[in-house]
């Protein structure tokens, strides 16, 4: 009924993805691929596909996502193969095609979206700030360069993650298989280097209008690090791209704080639907 999901599903999910293309980051073949482990996702494909998974590694509640258009049909389908038992992430739009006894949604779960513009420019006196940060890493660091990740210089990104990871370490793994597999997973990264030491990164993919990030690993010693990676990021993105979805903040209050600081145009909430 259910399997373990693997990298031969990438075709299959990404061609289910794309008949209703969202914004949210868990409907992106990577991150699924990415956290299968961690949080125990299984597939099924039937008349109807289904993803079964953990919200997260914090949260062991089993929830299914559904890989086609809610309809009624689908909706009887998914209730024939797992009974009672909540439907994840549902979306804004996805939520009105359905009727539906019971919904909530955590704050934590949250997307943060911002334009392409607002991260390329940031303007505006709500976001001076970030533009006096900027500034000042343009002063302090004269002497660095920009690269795109590829296979050729992967190991200088590693470099940076062995770095981070003395002081942190939630999501190494991830990163690290990010890393390996990043021509595999079609993912794209820019790489900054400072006085010839490679010193952050930031990775993700494309899922329609949408950029989605994933990871950015810095040496926070370089102040400023984080703003510049950013902006960097969204300048070199194609312009046909719209938003860059910087993901959920987890309910770590350090985390939400730092993406709120960007002032985000849209959040997009995943909602926790009962079947």
């Amino acid at each position: 009924m259910f399997e373990p999901l693997q990298y031969s599903h990438k075709n299959s999910i990404e061609e289910k993805i794309k008949k209703f293309p969202s914004i949210l980051s868990d409907y992106f073949f990577p991150n699924l691929y990415l956290y299968r482990n961690s949080l125990g996702t299984k597939i099924h494909e039937g008349t109807y596909s289904l993803i079964e998974t953990n919200i997260s590694s914090n949260d062991n509640l089993k929830v299914y996502m559904p890989l086609d258009l809610i309809t009624p049909e689908s909706l009887l389908y998914y209730k024939g193969l797992v009974g009672p038992s909540l439907l994840y992430p549902i979306s804004d739009e996805g939520l009105s095609l359905m009727e539906v006894s019971s919904k909530e949604y955590k704050e934590a779960d949250s997307d943060y979206l911002f334009t392409l513009e607002k991260i390329s420019f940031l303007k505006g006196g709500h976001l001076s700030a970030k533009r006096n940060l900027l500034y000042r890493f343009f002063d302090l660091y004269e002497d660095r360069e920009v690269i795109e990740l590829a296979s050729h210089n992967i190991l200088l990104a590693k470099e940076v993650l062995e770095g981070w990871s003395k002081e942190h370490g939630s999501d190494y793994s991830n990163c690290l298989e990010a890393l390996e597999m990043f021509e595999e997973l079609d993912l794209y990264g820019r790489l900054l280097i400072i006085k010839k030491k490679p010193v952050g990164f930031i990775i993700g993919g494309r899922q329609g209008e949408v950029f989605i990030v994933q990871f950015m690993k810095a040496d926070k010693d370089y102040k400023g690090i984080y703003t510049f990676l950013y902006q960097d990021l969204a300048l070199a993105l194609p312009k046909n791209i719209l938003w860059i979805n910087l993901e959920e903040d987890l309910g770590i209050p350090s985390l939400r704080q730092a993406k709120r600081s960007y002032q985000p145009d849209q959040i997009a909430r995943k909602w926790r639907v009962k079947l």
